[in-house]
């Protein structure tokens, strides 16, 4: 409604009629697709239209910088607990700028290989890619609202100093209840009706004229099968050895640790020294919570 508001008057016939009988929007909606690029350029034209379009770019790209920030935040923090494969190496810590630099750069790494699914395409349509939009949409608000449920559910929970008091359970139930309505969104089809994209490989929908793959949201699926795989590795491998957050050291060891960090950026001590040191700790606590 939104999309449809901001397009100036007469334009709504040239770019999203569906034909005499589409009253419920479905050959049209196919169109809004592009529709914001549409919009600038029907609204303000030339140049302006390029300017609005440079600064939607700055945009994404201050938000994929958000997002390198949060994945090398929770790649140093998994892998410092050993749960990821190779983990010695991600939580290193760079002497020169004390960030995990590995861990930024695998970050950056697996991002570049998921955007790459973009040049997976169906009639120009990046199907695999807006897969993975769709499902980290969904993945998001789940990440959000499982500590809230299981915070709701667990009757050993100690609130804290500040907390909601008697609307705790009330605003709790209500995230939850949101969220699970808005994945259920998410997850419905992108246009209807079911003939026009199912099943998905069986090649052109007669009402779109476009690939049925092109219609069907896949993110339900994909949910589904990454749900099995994370509760197989769980009950197969993880909870065999993963014991959860680890100690780095006592005070003393980590007093010792920021101290020779402080040497090898003075340049009076190699980095071999500072990582020998971290392995001996980790050798020594990492069993511990």
């Amino acid at each position: 409604m939104a999309l449809l508001q901001a397009f100036p008057k007469g334009t709504y016939d040239k770019m999203f009629s569906g034909g005499a009988g589409d009253i419920f929007f479905e050959k049209g909606a196919v169109a809004l697709i592009p529709a914001p690029l549409e919009i600038f350029q029907s609204s303000v034209g030339g140049a302006m239209a390029k300017a609005m379009i440079l600064i939607a770019i700055v945009g994404q790209f201050f938000c994929g910088m958000c997002g390198v920030t949060a994945n090398s935040r929770m790649v140093y923090a998994f892998s410092r607990d050993g749960a990821l494969p190779g983990s010695k190496y991600w939580h290193r810590i760079n002497p020169k700028t004390r960030t995990p630099t590995n861990a930024v750069w695998l970050g950056i790494t697996l991002s570049a290989i998921a955007g790459a699914l973009a040049l997976i395409q169906s009639d120009n349509y990046a199907v695999a890619f807006f897969v993975l939009v769709g499902f980290c949409a969904v993945g998001l608000y789940m990440a959000y609202v499982i500590p809230v449920f299981l915070r709701l559910k667990s009757t050993t929970f100690k609130q804290g100093p500040w907390n909601l008091g008697k609307y705790s359970k009330i605003v709790g139930w209500t995230v939850v209840v949101y969220v699970a309505c808005v994945n259920l969104m998410f997850l419905a089809p992108q246009f209807g009706p079911v003939s026009g994209f199912w099943p998905p490989w069986g090649g052109k929908s007669e009402i779109y004229g476009v690939a049925k793959v092109n219609q069907f949201n896949f993110t339900g699926p994909f949910l589904i099968i990454l749900t099995i795989a994370i509760w197989a590795y769980w009950h197969l491998s993880a909870k065999n050895w993963f014991t959860g957050p680890k100690v780095m050291g006592t005070e003393e060891e980590l007093k010792k640790i920021e101290a020779e960090l402080a040497a090898v950026e003075r340049g009076e001590l190699p980095a071999s020294v500072l990582y020998a040191e971290e392995d001996r700790m980790e050798a020594k606590h990492g069993g511990k919570k």
